[in-house]
């Protein structure tokens, strides 16, 4: 708690005793000033490496956010979640199971953004590989049981779900109602034209998306 102390005011959410944060010293990245009331952790070992929940944000049970994550809105981090490195969670977005979410940092840009209604969790893998990419999951998007997104510059948002052992890697697009399940993949390497999968699209079983726009009914090769 080198950075933080707690202000002695606590609350209970699901039976679980939540304490509390106070900036001790200013974070410049979040815009923290020294005496800045934050959100509630469930203890010291909650927080740390310049992390920082604000107020109306939680971090309950024994997930960790860490090197630099933000914690803001209404967003919970429960559960056994681990969070590092440039990552926000915002809105009304839900961490939760034993998710592990890794992102690329720098002071002034966040390698992972989840927002909105959106949800990570079971024993889903978020991470960046490129510095300066992002990946943004938004909206009522899930990402969840044993999936894994890697980027690149990724967008999961609407209500589109990456579920099971699928994959998201590279460049790529999931948007409107399309859900990835068991072992499927959607890839793509040309920023320029990310892969998109979207509408009513359905990839199950060893399913291996690589280009163009698929939507449910065809598979447009690329231009």
């Amino acid at each position: 708690m080198d950075y933080f102390d707690f202000t002695g005011e606590t609350t209970v959410v699901d039976g679980v005793r939540l304490h509390q944060i106070i900036a001790t010293e200013e974070l410049s990245q979040h815009g923290v000033a020294t005496g800045d009331i934050g959100g509630y952790i469930t203890s010291g070992s909650s927080l740390s490496g310049g992390a920082w929940v604000t107020p109306g944000a939680i971090i309950t049970n024994r997930a960790v956010a860490t090197n630099g994550v933000l914690v803001t809105d209404n967003a919970i981090i429960c559960d056994d979640a681990y969070l590092s490195g440039g990552i926000t969670i915002k809105g009304n977005a839900v961490i939760f199971g034993s998710a592990r979410l890794m992102g690329t940092y720098t002071p002034t840009h966040q390698g992972i953004v989840v927002s909105d209604s959106a949800t990570v969790g079971d024993n889903a893998t978020v991470m960046t590989m490129i510095e300066g990419s992002t990946i943004f999951i938004k909206d009522s998007a899930r990402v969840c049981d044993n999936a894994t997104v890697v980027g690149g510059s990724i967008v999961i948002a609407d209500s589109a779900a990456v579920t099971g052992a699928s994959t998201v890697q590279g460049m790529v697009c999931v948007d409107g109602d399309a859900l990835l399940i068991d072992n499927s993949i959607a890839s793509g390497d040309n920023p320029d034209k990310p892969t998109h999968i979207t509408g009513s699209a359905i990839l199950w079983e060893w399913v291996y998306v690589t280009e163009g726009c698929f939507d449910g009914s065809t598979l447009l090769p690329e231009m």
